[in-house]
């Protein structure tokens, strides 16, 4: 939607500020990860999976009222999340147990995909708040 004479600016920085609050949750895994791994990997990975969801959610938004409704995404939003999340305190406490010594490789790549899916599903509840 474009912002025009026929919008309510209270709904729109609402939409706006709940995005921004989206994102932020998505910031702060990337900064854990970032930690954990030292280095821009996690960042970048999370870049991707916002710009994954936001780039064609600006191209053709308008098409985004066609999705199944909210509730069924926010539903399946919070069983990723549950997961990702397991798998973060798993990751922690590995951490915490091996520090000093190298992680795999294996373990790096299952922690990104959790940074760039968390991303990913953060950006789509920001886009669907805007759209709405």
């Amino acid at each position: 939607m474009i912002v025009g004479a026929s919008v309510d600016f209270g709904i729109f920085i609402a939409a706006f500020g709940i995005s921004l609050l989206e994102l932020s949750e998505a910031g702060a895994v990337t900064a854990i990860y970032q930690g954990i791994y030292r280095g821009f990997k996690p960042v970048l990975y999370a870049i991707a999976g916002v710009l994954l969801v936001l780039v064609p959610t600006f191209t053709v938004g308008k098409y985004i009222i066609y999705l199944p409704p909210l509730d069924y995404v926010l539903a399946a939003s919070a069983i990723i999340l549950f997961y990702f999340g397991y798998r973060l305190l798993r990751s922690a406490r590995r951490s915490f147990r091996k520090s000093g010594k190298g992680k795999g490789g294996e373990e790096e790549r299952g922690d990104l995909a959790v940074v760039f899916t968390v991303s990913a599903i953060e950006a789509f509840e920001a886009a669907w708040y805007l759209s709405h």
